[in-house]
């Protein structure tokens, strides 16, 4: 099975007239000292209505900082 998974670019508008900035929503004021961020995301699947968990699945990602 294949999941992809994307987080859309959303933006906020700062100040008036030629100086209105577009910055995004999804932002940080410093970046770690590796200039990566690390990502994981951990899935369980069942199959059963009783929750039990049959199989899991983790998936590590960096993703570079950018200005």
């Amino acid at each position: 099975m294949k999941f992809n998974s994307t987080i859309p670019v959303q933006y906020v508008t700062k100040g008036k007239g030629k100086k209105k900035k577009k910055i995004p929503l999804l932002a940080t004021n410093s970046c770690p000292p590796s200039g990566l961020w690390k990502f994981k995301y951990i899935a369980d699947y069942t199959t059963t209505f009783d929750s039990a968990i049959e199989s899991s699945q983790t998936v590590e990602t960096t993703q570079k900082c950018t200005k």
